[in-house]
């Protein structure tokens, strides 16, 4: 991770946090991350524009760091100077100033052509592959409606599956091929 570039591993974080939260983009441009004790980290976004953090994950680290969120993001602001590491997930330390939703946009199909998914698939192609993989996991309904964000929207998963995290699930995933 350290021999990437910003905006790759700006990508790298969105496409985890995509896939593993199952975020929309225009959340994550809104996000927060603030390093806990225990080396995990918590996000915190709005649902909606202008709207105060009512939304929280937090991310445990993995045993394989290759896809930890945590390892991503400890690195990612591991690069910024120390007056930095309150500035919102989305400041660029190189423009010193916050980064557009354009710009994340283009990170994630940088990920997304390394990873070798196609250009004219949108950044809900990482999605719907997580989901697909967690179906793949012989999951309950109960598990991938938290995985996925169910009809109700995000604020019901903050509210009443904050605690479950789907720690056991994200373990599974990483070891799947």
């Amino acid at each position: 991770m350290e021999q990437l570039g910003e905006q790759e591993h700006m990508g790298g974080i969105t496409s985890s946090v995509i896939t593993f939260a199952t975020h929309r983009l225009a959340e994550i441009h809104r996000a927060r991350a603030t390093k806990n004790e225990n080396n995990s980290w918590q996000l915190d976004n709005a649902v909606w524009k202008n709207n105060d953090n009512d939304l929280t994950d937090t991310f445990r680290p993995l045993f394989n760091d290759d896809v930890c969120i945590t390892a991503q993001l400890s690195s990612y602001y591991a690069r910024r100077c120390t007056k930095d590491q309150t500035k919102p997930l989305k400041w660029s330390k190189s423009i010193m100033k916050v980064l557009s939703y354009e710009y994340l946009s283009k990170a994630v199909n940088i990920i997304m052509n390394g990873a070798g998914v196609q250009a004219e698939n949108s950044a809900a192609s990482i999605q719907n592959s997580s989901i697909a993989k967690i179906i793949n996991q012989n999951t309950s309904k109960q598990e991938v409606d938290k995985a996925s964000g169910p009809n109700k929207g995000a604020r019901t998963v903050a509210m009443h599956y904050d605690m479950n995290l789907n720690h056991r699930l994200r373990e599974r995933l990483t070891n799947f091929k």
